[in-house]
């Protein structure tokens, strides 16, 4: 090690990190480098250090300003990966003192000099204690223990020497400032904020695998290291002082109280990523399986969204066909329904429901489903069902007369017809078997799949320009994947009476 330091300063961990050298060794989950690994190492994150089999680090720690973990019998030096931080803030500072080019960048500048020895105590000190940390607590920021090959054999025994040296450890963090150590913390979180300010997209990388996470390079990745060192310094102080540091996604700026708990599940997401991890990867719109279940009432509305939603699954929509049967008891598919729902809201999936409120008993299953709390989502309640509530009664005629003619048949007599006292599907149904050669029900595929066809091209009906209400369904179930669910459950409801969403009361 440098002896041109402070030494006075960290004495404790210095102590430390010379009693339980081979402890660390023992444990250690980082292999040191050599300083032509070690460069590249930095390159690849970001930090140019100079020199390919020798470079920035020699200079750095030929000037007392770089600790070495250890230096080989032909004089080669070896550096922790962690010590990448201390070379990047060097690097940094000499940068900026405008003479990066040259050897002799320290010796004309007095007041570099202390800044730069000063940075270093600092740098050093911190680095050195994340070393000290690394074999008990970087295995919680990876997920991962490495066991050394010669305890293959013998685990019993490796985690036994851990949890002693973890003990160890948080003896000597018992004795530290806390103070000190979270100003430390909040330093390292704005450097790794300055090479890449994504906070958001760190926490997805952070709950990401750790062979994902290892392979990144750039900027992002060296911010990354910077966080996960300032991961396990936290997660020990918290440990031992019982204190509450801000996570390693925050640098700048604030949350609103109760706005990160909204955003990420749990307003501290990395003590808790199995809460919080579905939230943030459907914050980024990248969730796997329904997002939300939409449960239609029969064959004709299910073929008129899949006519436009072919695919529904790769939006992340399930869909269910209830079938007409609303009522608990009526059918097997019935009594299903109050099952889905409770499952949806344990897998916080939102519900969408589309029903027909000719039929009362249904109006009055949708509203005891929302007064009882036994319903998170949408509702699109057709009056008096899908087909009158989404089209005129001219377009249906238009409609009709496409699938007849699609189908050979001569329907131009449609248009000379009566159709009066036609208000409802089925009574148009009705008179379109009295007129239709085919002489076929209009419910099922090939109607619906003609009317989602006329809906997706006319997108706002004839008679009164308005946007139809199976348009707007069709984009509230493709936005589900993007909804927060968290948000939506605590703002919003659905009225019983209109079923319509409104906000709750001092909520937004």
């Amino acid at each position: 090690m440098s002896s041109t330091l402070n030494e006075s300063v960290i004495n404790p961990i210095n102590d430390f990190f010379a009693a339980f050298s081979d402890e660390r060794h023992y444990l250690r989950q980082l292999q040191p480098l050599k300083e032509s690994r070690f460069i590249a190492f930095a390159r690849d994150r970001g930090v140019y250090l100079g020199g390919v089999i020798k470079g920035g680090p020699t200079e750095f720690f030929e000037n007392g300003l770089l600790d070495v973990e250890k230096i080989a019998e032909d004089g080669s030096l070896y550096f922790h990966p962690f010590q990448f931080y201390s070379a990047f803030r060097l690097e940094k500072l000499k940068r900026e003192s405008g003479n990066a080019r040259k050897a002799d960048w320290l010796s004309k500048d007095p007041s570099l000099q202390e800044a730069a020895s000063a940075l270093a105590v600092r740098n050093n000190k911190l680095v050195k204690m994340a070393m000290i940390l690394e074999p008990a607590y970087w295995p919680y920021v990876t997920g991962h223990q490495s066991l050394p090959y010669w305890s293959a054999n013998n685990d019993e025994a490796f985690y036994q020497r851990k949890s002693d040296y973890g003990s160890k450890v948080k003896n000597l963090v018992k004795n530290l400032d806390v103070f000190e150590w979270q100003k430390y913390h909040r330093q390292l979180r704005v450097d790794a904020a300055k090479l890449d300010n994504n906070g958001e997209l760190y926490l997805l990388l952070r709950l990401s695998i750790w062979k994902k996470r290892e392979k990144l390079t750039g900027y992002i990745s060296g911010a990354l290291w910077i966080r996960h060192i300032a991961e396990i310094i936290r997660r020990v102080f918290e440990d031992v002082h019982q204190c509450v540091w801000d996570e390693e996604d925050q640098a700048f700026g604030w949350w609103l109280e109760g706005g990160r708990k909204v955003a990420f599940g749990a307003a501290r997401p990395l003590d808790l990523p199995g809460h919080s991890r579905t939230r943030i990867v459907t914050g980024f719109g990248l969730a796997t399986g329904s997002c939300v279940r939409w449960y239609v009432e029969g064959e004709t509305e299910l073929a008129a969204v899949k006519r436009i939603i072919p695919k529904p699954e790769l939006k992340n929509i399930e869909l269910i066909n209830l079938k007409g049967n609303f009522r608990t008891g009526k059918s097997n598919i019935a009594m299903k329904l109050v099952d889905f729902l409770t499952e949806d809201i344990i897998q916080r999936r939102l519900s969408i429901i589309s029903f027909d409120q000719d039929v009362a008993d249904n109006v009055k299953t949708i509203k005891g489903f929302i007064q009882r709390g036994e319903f998170i989502g949408l509702i699109f309640a057709n009056a008096p069902d899908f087909e009158f509530q989404n089209f005129s009664l001219k377009e249906l005629i238009d409609i009709a007369i496409i699938v007849d003619e699609d189908d050979g048949f001569d329907s131009r007599h449609f248009l000379e017809s009566d159709w009066s006292g036609v208000n409802s599907g089925k009574t148009f149904e009705n008179r379109y078997k009295d007129l239709s050669s085919r002489k076929e029900s209009l419910k099922g595929e090939k109607w619906g799949a003609a009317l989602g066809t006329y809906a997706l091209d006319n997108q706002q009906r004839e008679d009164n320009g308005e946007e139809r209400s199976f348009i707007k369904s069709i984009r509230e179930a493709s936005r589900a994947r993007l909804s927060n669910y968290d948000l939506f459950k605590e703002c919003y409801t659905c009225d019983p009476d209109s079923f319509e969403i409104k906000a709750l009361p001092d909520k937004y």
